[in-house]
This record gives structure tokens, sequence and C-alpha cells, in this order.
């Protein structure tokens, strides 16, 4: 049960067959001749009760793009009767928290751990990665480098610079960092992963608001194709969904269905572990959290938990807090902005589906981009009329 993380990416299968795919590329290609729904959404803009349901045994399903198939979350049943279980609720001091929780990461972690693979931290300057960085070195303090085996931190602009003050102080050596240096100026740090071939090579999913998500999941995804090994040969860390489990204790089963569906499964072709879902801490935190945190309530939690294991790596800036934002990074220029409105509105899809949307980037700041949808949905039937010889028809 230590080794228990609650969590599974989705499938996508072909409707009224067992067939399973990794992609919707793959089933699309299977099928062959695809009707596109129009009026399709993301998961994100169904009410909450919809995911209780459509449970129906041990699978949770829903609709895709392309009406000849569906997407699926297959979760067996232990994980499914742990959603299910709600503890009774109890107060007690932050301190215990923190030691609680910090506890039940160093056990997950220690326990999943395998040195047979090459094992990849998705590293910022934020405090949840900085808890899975430095217990790993006190993972490795406890069983010895022949325990460690390979392993390497990614990081991503504009974050860098705090990122090596924290791998620094915490002892990691330069062979162990690999940062993210796109060929493009901070601008367009994006421009690579925005562009219509890209989105609609890599998203299997229509993610509206989860834009910026998306771009640095590409990011990490080419990054790890740099290692030159078959996918399953990496174990890839994660300090993904802690601060969404402190706003959902409440309602879990919501909670981990809807983060299910996230830029972040395009990852899912890896031995992806995300410790904060793990079992343990999940228990923790649902039977300890009485009531969603709040911003403030939530980094206050986080710091405490790096000060439990060494107060001075709380002291290291985290580049969001600090910067108020990303900057000049979380924008495109107005002329990459314009050559993707061309791309966009050139498509099958805005001529045959939609020839009055709007193009999904009013401006050039790609976190208030709340309308990547159609565009996501353009590029993917692009990219399968193209790439994959499929027929298409609304």
């Amino acid at each position: 049960m230590v080794c228990k993380q609650v969590f599974s990416y989705p499938l996508f299968r072909i409707k009224n067959t067992n067939k399973l795919f990794c992609t919707i590329h793959e089933a699309a290609k299977e099928v062959g001749k695809l009707t596109v729904d129009k009026n399709y959404k993301h998961p994100a803009a169904f009410e909450k009760g919809f995911y209780r349901k459509k449970v129906k045994g041990l699978v949770f399903c829903k609709s895709s793009l392309f009406k000849e198939i569906e997407m699926v979350l297959n979760l067996d049943k232990e994980t499914t009767s742990f959603i299910k279980n709600v503890p009774e609720k109890k107060s007690i001091p932050l301190n215990n928290l923190v030691k609680k929780v910090v506890n039940e990461l160093m056990l997950f972690i220690e326990g999943i751990w395998d040195r047979s693979k090459i094992h990849v931290v998705i590293h910022s300057s934020g405090y949840d990665s900085r808890l899975i960085s430095a217990i790993i070195r006190k993972l490795e303090e406890k069983n010895g480098s022949s325990w460690l085996g390979e392993v390497y931190f990614i990081c991503y602009e504009p974050e860098v610079q705090y990122f090596r003050m924290i791998m620094e102080y915490e002892g990691w050596e330069e062979k162990n960092l690999r940062t993210v240096k796109e060929k493009y100026p901070p601008l367009d740090y994006y421009k690579e992963a925005v562009s219509f071939e890209n989105v609609g090579k890599y998203c299997s999913d229509v993610y509206n608001n989860r834009f910026g998500s998306y771009c640095y999941t590409f990011l990490i995804r080419k990054e790890l194709e740099k290692f030159g090994v078959s996918n399953k040969s990496i174990q890839l860390f994660s300090g993904l969904y802690v601060d969404e489990l402190f706003k959902q204790t409440q309602d879990f089963v919501y909670f981990v269905v809807k983060k299910m569906y996230d830029p972040q499964f395009e990852l899912g072709m890896y031995d992806i572990v995300l410790p904060f879902l793990s079992f343990g801490v999940v228990s923790v935190l649902r039977k300890h959290i009485l009531y969603p945190l709040r911003k403030g309530a939530k980094d206050k939690v986080k710091i405490e938990m790096v000060k439990f294991l060494d107060s001075k790596l709380a002291t290291f800036p985290n580049y969001r807090i600090a910067k108020g934002g990303y900057g000049s990074f979380d924008k495109l220029s107005e002329h990459t902005r314009k050559v993707l409105e061309k791309e966009f509105r050139k498509s099958w899809y805005f001529k045959e589906v939609n020839p009055e949307s709007v193009f999904p980037f009013p401006d050039t700041v790609i976190s208030k981009s709340r309308s990547f949808r159609e565009y996501s949905k353009a590029a993917i039937c692009e990219y399968l009329i193209n790439g994959s010889g499929c027929s298409l028809r609304v």
C-alpha cells in the first residue's frame, strides 16, 4: 500500500469495442473515418455531478473530440475503494500534520524508487519540487549512492536561476541538472510548443485554459527524448497536484477524475510518479485538512514541510512568488500570434466545422488564453488528415 498512488492516465477506446490506445492519434488511425463533435468540451466544462453519475464499475468514461472514440480511466478496485472511503475528519496541530506528510512522502519515494531506471525529477524553484529533491538526497544519505543510481533534475525558464541555487545547496552536481534552453528569446520561449503542427501532433485532448500547462509539458517531453532510451526506462517524478489536493479534500472523487484529464497526461508513456498523490499522503490530508485551504495557507503548509527537512532550504526564493508571475516568458510576440492565426484560418476545421470561431489568442499573454479549445481542435484535425491519412466529417 505504501507504493500506491491515486492516479491513472486516460486511454482512448474505440466505441463498442475493447480496443484501447495511448493517444487519440493511434485510435483515430485505426478508425480511419471520423466524425468531429463540434460541441465537444474539455471535462472541466462539466458539472461536478457528471463524474459520479458516469461511474460504471471501475471505469470513468467520457466522450472525445471524435464521436467514434471515447476516453476511459481504468482505476483498479483498490484505488476506487480508496477514493470512495472518506475518513472521519480530525484536527491536529500544524507541526504534526507536516511531520505526517513528510514521513509519508519519504516512505513512498523510497518504496517506489526503481534502481534499474533513469530517475528524472521535473523541478522548479517551488516548495513542492524542492521537497522531493531534498527527500531524495536524504534517502541517498540513508541508503548509499548505489541506491540513488542515475538521477536528473529538469527545470525550464524563467526559474533556472533560483533552481540552481536550490540544487547547489542540496549538493547536486552539474551533471545532475538539465535546464530547458529554447532557441527563442523570452518573448517567444514557447514558440515551438504552440506551432500548429506540434499542437496537432502532441495534444490528445482539448485543454482550453490549460494552455500554459500544455506548453511546459511539451518542453519536458522534448528534453526527455534526448535521453535516447525507451519511455518506460524513465521514472518521472513530479510535485504536481499538491495545491489542487489542498483545495479538493471535500470532493476527492471529482478532484481525481478532473485532474487526470490534464495536459500532463501527455507524459503518460513514462513511468510517472506523483508523490503527493500517494495513498499515504492523500490519507493524511483527507483526514486532517478540515476545509479547502486558500493560497496563503497552502504556501504556509508547504514552507513548513520544507523547514521540517531543512530550515535554510525554505529561505531560497520561489520565482513565481518573488516576481509575481513569469513576465515575458508568458507571452508570444505579435508576429508569432499572426503566424498562428494564419495557420488556424486556413485549416480544415475552421473552414468546415466552425468558420465563425474567433482566433484563440486575442492577446499575446499565454496564461490568459481562455480559448485554446478551438485552436487545439483545429490542429488535431489537421494533423490527422495530413499525418495519418484520416478522413474527417462533421
